[in-house]
C-alpha cells in the first residue's frame, strides 16, 4: 500500500469516525448542550470548517430533556391531588 493510498484510507476512517460521533450525539434520547456541541464540532471537522468555541458556547437549549420535567410533574400531581382532596401519601387499605 503506497503512502497516498494509506493517507486516503486514514482520512476516510477519520471522516467515518466524525460522522459516527455526530450521529450518535444527535440520536441521544436526552439532548444536552454538551452533546449538541460534540455533534457540532464533529460535523464542522468532517466538513473541513473551523470550529469556533464562542459559537458552541452560545448554543441555546431548544428542547428540555424529559428528566428536567420530573420535579414540576411531581409538584403538579401533588397540587392536583390536594385540590381533589386526595392525599399523596402511600396508599392505605382498600386502594
Amino acid at each position: 500500500m503506497s503512502n497516498g493510498t494509506n493517507y486516503h484510507h486514514t482520512i476516510n476512517q477519520l471522516h467515518d469516525a466524525l460522522e459516527h460521533i455526530a450521529r450518535m450525539a444527535r440520536a441521544s434520547r436526552t439532548q444536552t448542550k454538551r452533546l449538541r456541541r460534540i455533534a457540532m464540532r464533529a460535523e464542522k471537522a468532517r466538513n473541513g470548517e473551523t470550529f469556533c468555541q464562542e459559537e458552541a458556547c452560545s448554543l441555546k437549549m431548544k428542547i428540555r430533556s424529559p428528566a428536567s420535567y420530573e420535579a414540576e410533574i411531581r409538584i403538579l400531581k401533588r397540587e392536583i391531588a390536594e385540590l381533589k382532596g386526595v392525599t399523596t401519601e402511600p396508599a392505605g387499605e382498600g386502594e
